[in-house]
């Protein structure tokens, strides 16, 4: 593992802006335009349940010498932190404020996983973009968190980013990777698995052109897979990505959300993110998201985000001991920055 210095981490890229199988589980109103329609069909036999092969993996360099982005500025935390893997960074500043496990310390991003999916996708196609579902639905891993989404259904992108946020749903996650894949091949006719393989092929390529220098994924929900793997430096970077995307925002911080589908059809979903609850005894009024995950290799995760006074701030906590200690960890780290209820 590299070593940090007091002053500045040498870590990769620039910040410009994962359960792939979870075991988890509704906002605004969502675009209902039927333009730009793709089907995301298959016309060969349908698929595996397991995520796409290791055949897809398409590992980023692990060490650069580009200068990084982050400085380090250490805060004092009051009280022990449980989780394994855990970091704090004021995006604005881009000071990492505190860390624990080791930024380059390989992990397992779990449901996390959506969020560089849904980066990955709004970067290729428009939010109104209308997919139709169809067999990738059958490469879901068994025991998926889903978002209720059946083949035929038409949703547009828009919605299928809450599907994946919210509730979490792995059948949303390869919806999206699907239909933008066959978007991004430019080529209808390739089959449902052949387009998931293409999309995770650009995750990689994303991954690389934005300075992760750790992670290689497989698959577009976070379902477990051994080659499927990140680093909290490289989740700081996708999250810091996600808070400036207004697509993913507006759905990271929504807690309920009912839909109508493009073909029609009618769904809700409730958000997994206890912080954006107000029911909840973990509720925080300037969470702004982002994302939970939960397999039983990466434990229970969470990448929060909080905002006040202009300032944003996101926590990383990976491999907490439990569901109530990742969410009490994340306030914990939260609101020693921000402060407030």
């Amino acid at each position: 593992m590299k070593k940090y210095s007091i002053l500045s981490f040498v870590l990769a890229g620039v910040i410009l802006l994962s359960s792939c199988g979870s075991f988890e589980g509704q906002g605004s109103d969502v675009a209902n335009s039927t333009s730009n329609e793709v089907t995301a069909t298959e016309d060969t036999s349908a698929g595996s349940t397991e995520a796409p092969s290791e055949e897809t993996s398409v590992q980023t360099d692990a060490e650069t010498d580009e200068p990084s982005d982050f400085t380090y500025a250490p805060i004092e935390i009051n009280r022990t932190i449980n989780a394994t893997h855990v970091a704090l960074l004021d995006v604005e500043k881009r000071e990492i404020l505190f860390e624990k496990g080791g930024l380059d310390t390989k992990i397992y991003p779990a449901s996390t996983t959506k969020l560089i999916t849904a980066l990955v996708a709004l970067e290729n196609c428009s939010p109104e973009t209308v997919i139709t579902a169809g067999n990738e639905l059958s490469l879901m891993g068994e025991g998926s968190s889903i978002a209720y989404i059946k083949r035929g259904h038409k949703l547009t992108l828009d919605m299928l980013i809450a599907a994946m946020l919210l509730p979490s749903g792995n059948d949303a996650a390869y919806v999206v990777a699907a239909g933008v894949g066959k978007i991004m091949a430019n080529d209808d006719s390739i089959s449902s698995k052949e387009a998931v393989n293409y999309f995770c092929r650009e995750m990689n390529s994303f991954a690389s052109k934005n300075g992760l220098t750790g992670s290689n994924f497989t698959c577009p929900d976070g379902y477990h897979d051994d080659n499927h793997y990140t680093t909290l430096h490289d989740m700081l970077i996708i999250s810091s990505l996600a808070v400036q995307n207004e697509t993913i925002l507006k759905y990271a911080k929504t807690e309920s959300l009912s839909v109508t589908y493009a073909s029609g059809e009618k769904n809700s979903w409730n958000n997994t993110n206890e912080l954006i609850k107000k029911s909840s005894p973990y509720y925080y009024s300037y969470a702004i998201g982002l994302k939970t995950g939960t397999t039983t290799e990466a434990g229970k995760c969470l990448v929060s985000a909080a905002q006040k006074d202009g300032r944003t701030v996101i926590a990383c906590v990976f491999n907490a001991e439990g569901n109530d200690d990742r969410f009490a960890s994340s306030l914990l780290l939260l609101k020693t920055v921000l402060g407030g209820k």
